[in-house]
């Protein structure tokens, strides 16, 4: 029988927490984000980091400019998002992260019926095309009001 995500998450979150205790054994050193669907069919994310800490989330981010990607997600994330609404908003999150654009990355976009697709380049290069004018017309609208 297929697992659910949290007993997945909280398995590796044990292992992790595991290897501090144990003398000889070195502690993982890694934050992990487990994603997926339940047997339900309900979404599930969770992170795990190199403690043991297992938390649920709706959004998350680990790494480098995480403080920043989470005060974006707690911004613009909204449960009742569109699939594609969803998409723009975990690559907003994305680009206050990397360096030059979609270039740099990786984006997986997991089905409830179990399938998984990653966003071709391409796909990724018009995205951020569409984000960055929308950006830029925020900026110009917020402009003409403290102008006036």
């Amino acid at each position: 029988d297929a697992m659910n995500i949290n007993s997945i998450a909280r398995r590796v979150a044990e292992v992790q927490q595991k290897a501090t205790q144990h003398g000889g054994c070195r502690p993982y050193g890694v934050a992990c984000i487990i994603g997926g669907f339940n047997n339900d069919g309900s979404p599930q994310l969770w992170q795990t980091e190199p403690s043991g800490v297992c938390v649920s989330w709706k959004a998350c981010s680990v790494g480098r400019k995480s403080k920043a990607v989470l005060e974006l997600l707690e911004r613009e994330y909204k449960d009742d998002m569109s699939r594609d609404d969803t998409i723009k908003v975990a690559l907003k999150g994305l680009l206050e992260a990397v360096e030059s654009g979609a270039r740099n990355i990786e984006l997986m976009v997991l089905e409830p019926d179990h399938s998984s697709r990653r966003l071709a380049l391409a796909e990724l290069e018009q995205l951020v095309t569409v984000l960055n004018k929308e950006r830029d017309e925020e900026a110009a609208n917020k402009r003409r009001r403290d102008e006036q």
